[in-house]
């Protein structure tokens, strides 16, 4: 109840009548029959100006019914049942049927004084109960509001939890772009969402989008003038944020750069090494589902760990071009010393590569496979020329120090950090399923999976290439051999996919145009 409000009191008897009932610090209403003021009873409930005291004639249609009724709809009330001492019901009947505390009886005749007393005195106490009630209810509301804000905050963080999971751990970055993208749009309630990449000092690209729009926008290049929100937010380091541009002096003519302005926008700058990179951006089409302060916060948190990702992403890519880099240079190396094998690495690599796909290998162990095969024979480098091209077949020594080559290739492919995955597919590439092979002997599934698919794609290679001392065999008679050898020098599983993809393969063709070109 507001301060200073009065309590209200309803008179409910045959006799009632305006001004009869005794005045005090109260409203009196009046009504005569009992249905009549039970309805009026739950209007004032429905209107917030509840009646705090009824007092109700007992025998002129007020029973125990009634009481029920009243107790149903108004159970905070006071009631005070009136009437002569020997028609009123007993303390004990009143507890069994109707709220003992909050219900009364008054013997009549009364005096006015009795009935004021009494009247002020419950409406006191009604009152009181009343703003403990407003109080009570005040902190279970906020308490409410507390929890949910608790669990939009837990979601928020788990969302992002999650997001960050799939930027930093994901193999693929434009899949977890996507994702992270979608996510943050369904939590955001936003209509679209985009990652707009510099391209340049004045050029943007869509890099990844979601939305209906996504097929139209992705890829799509634009100057960074045609963006008057991205522009100023990279230009002034700070998100913008519109949640209706409609009453937005600055952008409300402004057209993104993908022809579509939507109602409310969050754009966020992106920074790495406090050079830019980009903005994300989020648009909404709905005026009821406004971007705010939280989500701006939020998207400001996403958008720091995007360009996280983006800036690890562009290191890996360095780091992988020089590790290729030197990789090619070590392969290089050894194919100078042996022009008969000159274009060696390039085709076994390529063979390894489509047997990996073939197996269902994903795309971070088809990569691995890929760098051993290119390294695969380095250590030949440790071989003298002599014996490498020597135009007839090797005598035993000669074996020997052929053989020794997978072992001092590691060795030095160990030196190069980022080479650790390959390390035992290149020492294992000439072991055999059956254990008879080198250097270690390893049979089986000891063997690694690298290994066992390397050993088909080397093995083929240098059946159909020419040789000081021979010349390369038809294809046909290279699949029978490996055939013949599955389970016992190949892995079964590996040959078969070989043969059974291998005539598929166009350009597997040792004297194809597309493996000889690698070779220069």
């Amino acid at each position: 109840m507001e301060a200073g409000r009065v309590a209200r009191i309803l008179w409910v008897s045959r006799e009632a009548r305006p001004g009869a009932f005794p005045a005090g610090a109260y409203r009196v209403d009046t009504e005569a029959q009992p249905r009549a003021a039970l309805d009026r009873i739950e209007a004032a409930r429905a209107e917030d100006d509840p009646y705090a005291v009824c007092f109700a004639a007992w025998g002129q249609g007020w029973g125990r019914e009634e009481v029920d009724d009243l107790f149903r709809t108004a159970p905070d009330l006071f009631l005070v049942l009136e009437g002569p001492a020997d028609t009123l019901p007993a303390h004990d009947d009143l507890g069994a049927w109707a709220r003992p505390d909050h219900c009364l009886t008054l013997p009549l005749p009364a005096t006015d004084a009795l009935r004021r007393s009494l009247a002020e005195h419950l409406s006191a106490r009604w009152l009181q109960e009343e703003a403990d009630r407003r109080r009570v209810a005040l902190l279970e509301a906020e308490a409410r509001k507390d929890r949910a804000q608790r669990r939009s905050h837990e979601r928020r963080l788990q969302i992002l939890y999650g997001i960050v999971e799939k930027l930093h751990g994901s193999e693929s970055l434009e899949q977890a772009l996507h994702v992270a993208l979608g996510e943050m749009s369904r939590f955001l309630g936003a209509t679209t969402g985009s990652l707009l990449l510099l391209d340049g000092p004045d050029r943007l690209r869509v890099v990844e989008a979601v939305g209906p729009r996504r097929e139209r926008i992705r890829g799509l290049e634009f100057p960074l003038e045609d963006s008057r929100v991205a522009r100023h937010a990279l230009a002034e380091r700070r998100p913008i944020l519109v949640s209706d541009i409609q009453e937005n002096g600055r952008f409300e003519d402004a057209e993104e750069g993908v022809r579509y302005r939507p109602r409310s926008i969050l754009s966020v700058p992106l920074f790495g090494q406090d050079e830019p990179l980009g903005v994300l951006n989020f648009g909404g089409d709905d005026p009821a589902g406004r971007f705010g302060p939280h989500d701006e916060r939020l998207v400001v948190t996403l958008g720091r760990q995007v360009a996280v990702a983006l800036e690890k992403a562009r290191l890996l890519e360095g780091l992988r071009r020089t590790v290729n880099e030197s990789i090619r240079a070590l392969a290089g190396a050894i194919e100078a010393k042996d022009p008969y094998t000159r274009g060696h690495s390039d085709r076994v690599t390529h063979y390894s590569r489509l047997i990996a796909q073939a197996l269902g290998l994903s795309p971070a162990e088809v990569d691995v496979v890929v760098r051993a095969a290119v390294l695969h024979d380095v250590g030949k480098i440790g071989v003298p020329s002599a014996v490498l091209n020597k135009p007839a077949r090797l005598d035993d020594d000669e074996f020997r120090l052929i053989q020794r080559h997978p072992e001092v290739g590691t060795e030095i492919v160990r030196e190069i950090r980022a080479m650790e995955e390959t390390l035992a597919i290149i020492r294992h590439h000439h072991e055999r399923i059956d254990g008879r092979g080198y250097p270690d002997g390893l049979r089986g599934g000891a063997l690694p999976l690298g290994a066992r698919i390397l050993a088909v794609a080397d093995t083929f290679d240098a059946m159909t290439s020419d040789r000081p001392y021979r010349q390369g065999l038809p294809n046909e008679v290279a699949y029978e051999e490996i055939e013949r050898c599955a389970g016992t020098q190949f892995d079964p599983e590996v040959a078969r996919v070989f043969l059974d993809n291998a005539p598929r393969w166009p350009d597997l063709e040792p004297d194809a145009p597309e493996t000889r070109a690698a070779s220069g």
